[in-house]
């Protein structure tokens, strides 16, 4: 967002003339920065916050199988036997282990932007350089690292011609998530003792990681 100048949103013949018949219902034009003034113009900018979880995610306390006497499962039909009543009432026979809290935690995100600009007889120019590195709220997670670089640059050639170059680069790496409805096993997590030396990317990727 750094880059762009201004949206400008192109309906009816106008969008039909410049981009064909299937943008009649209408286009979004983003138009990047370029170069304004006699001299360089040097703008850097850089921005720290952080990730936080808006909501703390509850651990599931009760569950709805049959206990025997002992307060053990029952597995007397040679697999859990499910309470009648379909209530989730019943105890855990083992103490819960909160492994929402050993993960998910508030962590940093950074990013820095550094660009210049110049407009010079016939010839404008603006670039920019952008690092960003979001940590997310899951520890165990390479942060995810995206790295950008623009350059546009114009050429009045006549009062009637201007040419126009254009050019982005993004190199990113690092986990993102991908889908909100991730397999039903990470549900069940919070139940085991897992320390973070557990947390490995084949569980993030069950869970929707990559």
């Amino acid at each position: 967002m750094e880059d762009v100048q201004s949206f400008e949103v192109v309906k009816g013949a106008a969008a039909s003339s410049l981009y064909g018949s299937l943008a009649g219902n209408g286009v979004i034009q983003i138009i990047t920065k370029k170069g304004k003034t006699a001299e360089p113009q040097v703008t850097f900018k850089s921005e720290i916050g952080e990730s936080l979880v808006a909501t703390k995610y509850p651990s599931s306390v009760l569950h709805d199988r049959l206990l025997t006497s002992n307060g053990e499962f029952d597995t007397s039909s040679g697999a859990i036997v499910a309470d009648p009543d379909g209530i989730h009432n019943n105890q855990w026979p083992l103490p819960i282990q909160n492994n929402i809290d050993k993960f998910i935690k508030g962590q940093a995100y950074y990013q820095t932007t550094l660009s210049i600009s110049q407009r010079r007889d016939k010839v404008n120019y603006f670039a920019s350089l952008q690092q960003s590195q979001v940590e997310g709220v899951i520890e165990g997670i390479d942060p995810y690292i995206r790295q950008n670089a623009r350059l546009n640059l114009g050429v009045q050639v006549t009062d009637k011609l201007t040419l126009d170059f254009s050019s982005n680069f993004i190199r990113t790496k690092g986990m993102e998530v991908l889908i909100d409805n991730a397999s039903g096993w990470c549900l069940f997590v919070p139940l085991k003792p897992y320390s973070k030396t557990h947390f490995d990317k084949s569980w993030a990727h069950t869970c929707g990681y990559m």
